[in-house]
């Protein structure tokens, strides 16, 4: 049931509607499907987010034997991390 008490904004054209409506009052799209999309465009565009958060030091760290030329272009200068050496899935050849 369409509640015009509280209005929300088509996501195409941005014509004002009830909230909880199921097609805009002005191009006909189904809110439904169009709030669906932007609810998983927000959940994709956060993990994005999070994984960015995360400091340089720890999205480059690799087995030395993986280093690539590219990785040695971007980064001319590694360094061993052996701080994680205890950790089951790295030992000291983590750069």
């Amino acid at each position: 049931m369409s509640d015009w008490s509280k209005i929300e904004s088509c996501p195409e054209c941005g014509a004002g509607n009830p909230a909880g409506g199921e097609t805009c009052v002005k191009c006909d799209i189904d809110l439904q499907q169009a709030r669906a999309r932007d609810a998983a465009i927000r959940e994709e565009n956060l993990a994005r987010a999070e994984k960015c958060r995360r400091p340089v030091g720890l999205r480059n760290k690799k087995p030395v034997d993986e280093l690539t030329i590219n990785d040695l272009k971007r980064f001319p200068v590694w360094e061993f991390d052996l701080a994680y050496e205890d950790q089951a899935d790295r030992d000291e050849t983590w750069v």
